[in-house]
C-alpha cells in the first residue's frame, strides 16, 4: 500500500480519532492516483480504498473556508505554502498538536507557539 515512514505511527492516531482538513481527502486520491501511475498500485484496489474512505470517514473533517485568511497570513509570515499552513492553522484553531512528518511545517509551528507531534 502507501506507506512512508512513521506510517505505523500515524495509523495509531487515526485510530484515536484525529481532525484534518477535507482538502486531506483530495490529497490521500492523489497519493492513490501517484502510486498507480508508478504501478506499485492496482487501480482497482485504489478505487476500493478511496470509496471506503469517502464513504466511512475514518477522520473527522473540518472545512478549509474557516481558516483561508489566517492560513494565508501564516504562509506570508512563515514563508510556508498556504497549503502547508491551513494545517498549522487548524491545529492553532482547535488547540490541538499538528501531527505532521514536515520538518518545515514543524518549524513554523513552533514559531507560533503551537505543539507539534513529530512522526519521523
Amino acid at each position: 500500500m502507501n506507506r512512508e515512514s512513521g506510517w505505523e505511527e500515524v495509523e495509531d492516531r487515526l485510530r484515536a480519532g484525529c481532525i484534518t482538513l477535507e482538502l486531506a481527502i483530495k490529497e490521500v486520491g492523489s497519493s492513490l492516483w501517484k502510486r498507480v501511475g508508478r504501478g506499485d498500485l492496482k487501480p482497482e484496489l485504489a478505487l476500493r480504498v478511496f470509496k471506503d474512505l469517502v464513504k466511512f470517514k475514518p477522520v473527522k473533517l473540518y472545512k478549509q473556508e474557516e481558516l483561508l485568511v489566517e492560513a494565508m497570513e501564516y504562509a506570508l509570515k512563515l514563508g510556508l505554502t498556504i497549503y502547508d499552513c491551513l494545517f498549522i492553522a487548524l491545529a492553532k484553531r482547535l488547540g490541538e498538536p499538528l501531527i505532521t512528518s514536515d520538518r518545515k511545517q514543524v518549524e513554523a509551528a513552533q514559531r507560533l507557539n503551537i505543539l507539534v507531534d513529530f512522526i519521523p
